[in-house]
């Protein structure tokens, strides 16, 4: 190899997605207050937050820095919730689901 080729650095290894508990519980109640009014609005939300969160396994510095030293957070563009999650090693850990207007930090 050439003096002036390198071979980049792996960065798009794919990390393994966590929920904590706490954005379990944020899931549970974001998908329990849609249902009160449709399912179908309940699957599609849903269904919008897991493949945002998806995308983290591959790009997981795609979210600005957080508001909390070493997180990073991502917002979700179709409905009003930000993502905030933290890259430890091999591993995206999302620690909560938000919506937009609630106070955060906590």
């Amino acid at each position: 190899m050439p003096l002036y080729q390198r071979s980049a650095p792996n960065v798009s290894a794919k990390k393994l997605l966590e929920w904590s508990p706490r954005a379990s519980g944020d899931l549970l109640a974001i998908e329990s207050f849609y249902a009160d009014f449709s399912q179908n609005t309940a699957d599609r939300v849903m269904a919008e937050i897991r493949r945002s969160a998806l995308q983290l396994e591959i790009h997981a510095a795609i979210g600005r820095p957080g508001q909390v030293p070493d997180t990073r957070e991502l917002v979700i563009a179709s409905y009003p919730f930000t993502l905030v999650y933290r890259i430890i090693g091999s591993r995206v850990r999302v620690g909560r689901v938000l919506h937009q207007h609630q106070k955060y930090p906590d």
